[in-house]
């Protein structure tokens, strides 16, 4: 095993469905996943998209061509690019209901993802993942009208660590919205996300090594629990840095596992 996977967003989806491919079975690539703001979701069938290609297609004039498909990979980015943004976008109405985006085949993805983490069929392999604690104010700002899973880690078999991110909650209407957490991972101040994240690339634990000095890590002044059903703890990033707590993973236990049926009924 020879890649330690991370993404933010749209990324860590992309790390989580990774895991899922071919009934889990990654041939060894993965050695261990960081998913910052995403994890495995439910997918629609893959017909759910033809009416994107369709209308794709039409814009960018292959309609009538035998291989609709081939035309497309002739066509200029420009005009490529214009008839992508005719189609529903992140801030618009529909929102995370994006037109582009994974789809059920049942050959690379058997199933839905989140029914293949509830069965063990995936990659097993060492995990962390973590939240902003305003996640979605961020998309409310294209739709005037109107987290993570818990069977994820319910069936893990291997080592997952939790965060959740609450710094910068002074932002008007938004609080720690989607993608803040960035700057703890890969910006300035007290590195405790930066450490965390290149300890779980070389250990595959986000903690610090027994031997770090408490003047060298934060991190090496506390231990992160691993996350488990009985006490779910996630590290609590809080402020004013380098503040740090934990949090009992129960908010809105209820409803998560609601939202969790219906989009596995309803992807």
């Amino acid at each position: 095993m020879i890649v330690m996977s991370w993404g933010e967003s749209a990324g860590a989806l992309s790390v989580g469905l990774h895991l899922v491919i071919n009934h889990g079975n990654t041939n060894g690539l993965f050695r261990g996943a960081f998913m910052e703001s995403g994890s495995p979701y439910a997918l629609r069938d893959v017909s759910a998209g033809q009416p994107f290609y369709d209308q794709l297609v039409k814009y960018t004039g292959c309609t009538a061509q035998l291989n609709t498909l081939d035309c497309l990979r002739q066509v200029p980015l420009d005009t490529l690019m214009d008839a992508i943004n005719t189609t529903p976008g992140l801030y618009n109405y529909t929102n995370l209901n994006l037109a582009w985006q994974p789809r059920l085949d049942y050959d690379l993805f058997s199933r839905n993802p989140q029914r293949s983490i509830a069965m063990g069929n995936w990659a097993q392999v060492p995990t962390v993942s973590g939240d902003c604690d305003d996640e979605g104010t961020v998309f409310s700002l294209g739709n005037t009208n109107i987290t993570t899973d818990a069977e994820f880690a319910e069936y893990v078999q291997t080592n997952t660590w939790g965060f959740l991110y609450k710094r910068d909650k002074s932002t008007p209407y938004l609080g720690s919205y989607h993608s803040t957490d960035l700057v703890e991972f890969f910006g300035v101040g007290d590195y405790i996300g930066a450490d965390a994240l290149i300890n779980f690339a070389y250990n595959l634990n986000p903690n610090a090594p027994p031997d770090v000095p408490a003047n060298v890590s934060y991190l090496a002044n506390i231990q992160w629990p691993t996350w488990n059903s009985q006490s779910p703890q996630l590290l609590t990033f809080v402020d004013p840095a380098p503040s740090l707590g934990f949090t009992e993973d129960s908010y809105r236990a209820t409803g998560m596992s609601l939202i969790g049926e219906l989009s596995l009924a309803f992807p």
